[in-house]
């Protein structure tokens, strides 16, 4: 399992060394990556690898001049189109609760399959092991 620890200060997040304290600490987010042996850890594996070299549309702490809010980005899972502010943040948090779901809504399906727009066409999966 590979850990992660960031610092958000204004909109931009920093990454650190894991500690299992900042978790808990206002400003600070861990994730934890679970093993790439089951389609659920594949999954988020790739999703978390896509989020990584993802750049949004605008920086963080941008807003979009005619809303005053920030881009929306659209992801499809199941049958469910979920609508997310674009910025990296909120879709980082958008995968970690991915994570919280059964290994069984993960059966057969891909991160790049989730993507939508721009993002997806930018995107190259990552390469499955051959059956």
């Amino acid at each position: 399992m590979t850990k992660y620890n960031w610092q958000i200060i204004n909109d931009t997040m920093i990454e650190f060394d894991y500690d299992p304290k900042n978790g808990r600490k206002k400003d600070w987010f861990s994730f934890i990556l679970p093993n790439n042996n089951t389609d659920k850890g594949k999954y988020i594996n790739d999703a978390f690898k896509w989020w990584q070299l993802y750049q949004p549309y605008f920086k963080d702490g941008w807003n979009d001049a005619i809303t005053g809010k920030p881009p929306i980005m659209t992801f499809k899972f199941d049958g469910t189109t979920y609508k997310i502010y674009n910025k990296k943040y909120n879709v980082v948090r958008f995968i970690k609760n991915l994570q919280k779901l059964p290994a069984s809504f993960f059966k057969d399906k891909t991160w790049y399959d989730t993507l939508t727009g721009m993002p997806r066409m930018l995107y190259t999966p990552m390469m499955r092991e051959a059956a």
